[in-house]
């Protein structure tokens, strides 16, 4: 649209809006539609809407809560709606479009504003700023997706997946530095340890090198953990270090050796990592990512 039309839209809209409040919404509006040229069922009328019902789902919004809605509107016909509210991170959009794929989806119209929000302390919207000025950036996500569905069940599916991988992304991006932090403690670690071991420092180095790699850039660091291995005469005791987790993997309840298992009871899989003579295993996971883009995870034992 262009920004004659673009004003016309808000115009039309803010007649919608409480008096008080239709300063705020137009400034809401105009960062909402900048850079949409049509709606692809609805045209005019139904943008105008669409700003009006978004500005009133984002007037409250708690700090740290990441919001979700999935509905359909007669308005816009042909289209199931997926809504998405939270601090602003990298990875949002194409982690949802990914979440689509998983659904059978195809996007047909996308809105990502992000946008500077003041709120009180009750997450009440105050103002809506067209610079930061120590407003907190907030990412709203408005796509409408094909084929359509009405069943509430997968409704609900879709909306705790949404939630589900919005919270990973949160997870993920404020845990970005804890992690390689870590890596690199990991390899001061291997640094002292470099005399004690196999093939000694020169082995150790070439270990390092490698983490040194990985953390250029290289690799997006999902989540990290690390575990205790105690020798009980010829078993193993295995245990993750409570409270080390980080990024998706922050909850020590989505674990399977969030309680010690011992001998036997350590799945096989982990016996063998624990019992190769190298430093460093890289492999494939058999998880799927969930965020940022699509294929089987990277999996780094040291």
């Amino acid at each position: 649209m262009t920004e004659g039309s673009v004003q016309d839209v808000i115009t039309e809209a803010a007649g919608r809006v409480d008096g008080g409040d239709r300063a705020v919404f137009e400034r809401f509006a105009k960062r909402l539609l900048e850079g949409v040229e049509s709606h692809p069922t609805g045209g005019a009328g139904a943008l105008a809407a669409l700003a009006v019902e978004a500005f009133e789902w984002i007037s409250v919004r708690r700090p740290g809560e990441i919001l979700v809605r999935v509905h359909n509107r007669s308005d816009r016909p042909g289209h199931t709606i997926l809504e998405v509210l939270q601090e602003d991170h990298p990875f949002i959009l194409d982690t949802l479009e990914l979440l689509l794929t998983r659904f059978g989806a195809q996007e047909r119209l996308v809105i990502h504003p992000i946008v500077q929000i003041e709120r009180d302390e009750a997450g009440q919207l105050l103002d809506v700023r067209a610079e930061a000025n120590g407003s907190a950036s907030e990412s709203y996500v408005y796509i409408e997706f094909v084929p359509p569905t009405d069943d509430p069940s997968r409704i609900n599916e879709m909306t705790g997946a949404a939630h589900q991988v919005m919270s990973w992304v949160a997870d993920v991006t404020e845990d970005h530095r804890r992690m390689i932090r870590s890596v690199r403690e990991l390899n001061a670690n291997l640094e002292f340890a470099g005399p004690a071991l196999e093939g000694g420092l020169t082995r150790a180095e070439r270990v390092q090198r490698f983490l040194d790699w990985i953390i250029d850039g290289r690799f997006v660091f999902v989540g990290m953990r690390r575990y205790r291995v105690h020798a009980e005469g010829d078993d193993l005791e295995v245990q993750i270090v409570p409270g080390t987790g980080l990024g998706m993997w922050r909850d020590d309840a989505s674990s399977r050796l969030q309680h010690a298992l011992r001998g036997a009871e350590v799945p096989l899989e982990i016996l063998e990592d624990l019992e190769d003579p190298r430093i460093i295993l890289i492999s494939k996971s058999h998880m799927e990512s969930r965020i940022h883009r699509a294929g089987r995870l990277d999996r780094v034992f040291v």
